[in-house]
């Protein structure tokens, strides 16, 4: 029975066509190939789904004025040229104050010393000066912090002393004394305070932990070493200083920036900046110069290793394969001897028939096609670069490599 349907069988192959016979082997040939390349292709892996971040919107904020860049411009030309004028305003008014400041020096340091009172060409002075002085509070100019010459000096009595100021007088020339040496000691107390007080200063080899904030998939090719992937770390502790001091940088920001390094599969981080925000909204910035050490107390953060050039590098290989398939099967033409027996040998050529065109169009564009796709897929397989996956939550350490000052 079985020999019957083989030969039944080979019978109908046999009284097929040539054309189809071929164009049933080629497909054939190609579901094959098919089938075989499914083999190496694996499936793509689902991608993960990420979290979406509420949006935060704040409707407590004033709408902003509606202003062109040459209102703000003539805006700020008219502020400058009135800030300019007070300026000069005030420096003319300092300058009459210090000159009339030092002559009044100069002539109380007369009177102490003269024996006979105030002469007459003093009083003429003091009198020139008073003019002067009440002249620039008429213009509005402010006299500073010029002793009042309106102040009554005593006037000599007929013995040649000095008589007594009027009660009055001498009251208000107390009373403006004692302002003006008591803003001086104040002002002279909050400056020496603010001298006295230390600026914080963190030396080189601090160290402090600090949750990442976002992660970030490191690429590990030489273009990330001068593009770094930025993250975002928040301190969690006291900075750790040389011999067992500390200082308070808890919740400050660090920025860092980093890449992967594919012998090690870890992720080098180094340090940006460092921001802070104190009470009563003092904010400190600075850039620091450290690296990143990760838990296992090794420089840089272990991650995963992630390549995917397998995947595109097997599909390639499929695709090189159809190509050789296709190019193996496509009709070439042979040359052909006759020898006849009566001695005019020649050679001749098989001409092309049409199933033959169409055979080696069918193969040759499949063969072309498939070298397209499979060198399509190694530029892929070469762009496809592999990444080190850093997760975010991870307690580091950071560790700074010269000192940096908190301003």
């Amino acid at each position: 029975m079985s020999e019957s349907l083989s030969d039944k069988f080979k019978k109908k192959w046999l009284d097929l066509p040539p054309r189809s016979r071929t164009v049933i082997a080629i497909a054939v040939l190609f579901g094959s190939m098919v089938a075989i390349g499914s083999l190496f292709i694996k499936p793509h892996s689902k991608p993960r789904k990420q979290v979406e971040q509420p949006a935060v919107s704040n409707m407590l904020l004033p709408k902003p004025k509606d202003t062109t860049g040459e209102q703000l411009s003539a805006q700020n030309s008219a502020t400058q040229r009135d800030v300019d004028k007070l300026k000069s305003d005030l420096e003319a008014a300092n300058k009459d104050n210090r000159a009339l400041l030092t002559r009044v020096d100069d002539m109380e340091k007369e009177r102490k010393q003269s024996a006979n009172g105030v002469t007459s060409d003093m009083m003429k002075e003091l009198m020139e000066m008073k003019g002067r002085l009440e002249a620039m509070e008429r213009k509005g100019i402010a006299p500073g912090k010029a002793p009042a010459l309106s102040d009554a000096l005593p006037v000599p009595t007929e013995g040649g002393k000095a008589g007594e100021e009027p009660p009055e007088r001498a009251k208000e020339q107390e009373v403006s004394r004692i302002r003006v040496s008591g803003n001086a000691a104040t002002t002279t107390a909050a400056q020496a305070k603010q001298e006295s007080k230390p600026t914080p200063y963190l030396t080189a080899g601090s160290m402090f932990e600090a949750i990442l904030l976002n992660g970030m998939d490191a690429p590990t090719n030489s273009v990330a070493q001068k593009n770094p992937m930025p993250a975002v770390m928040r301190i969690k502790t006291e900075a750790l200083l040389p011999n067992q001091y500390s200082h308070d940088v808890k919740e400050c920001f660090v920025l860092v920036s980093g890449f992967g390094i594919l012998s090690s599969e870890r992720a080098q981080l180094r340090t940006e900046t460092l921001s802070c925000v104190r009470e009563g909204g003092k904010t400190m910035e600075a850039k620091v110069d450290g690296y990143v050490v990760g838990e296992d107390g090794r420089v840089g953060a272990r991650g995963r290793l992630v390549s995917k050039q397998g995947q595109k590098i097997a599909q390639a290989l499929t695709a090189g394969v159809l190509s050789g398939f296709a190019t193996a099967l496509t009709p070439t033409q042979v040359p052909r001897l006759d020898l006849s027996t009566g001695g005019n040998n020649f050679i001749s050529t098989q001409r092309a028939t049409p199933q033959s065109i169409l055979e080696t169009g069918v193969a040759k564009g499949f063969s072309s096609s498939a070298n397209m796709v499979s060198q399509f897929y190694l530029e892929l397989a070469k762009e496809m670069t592999p990444v080190v996956e850093i997760d975010a939550g991870r307690k580091l350490t950071v560790v700074l490599i010269k000192g940096v000052e908190l301003k």
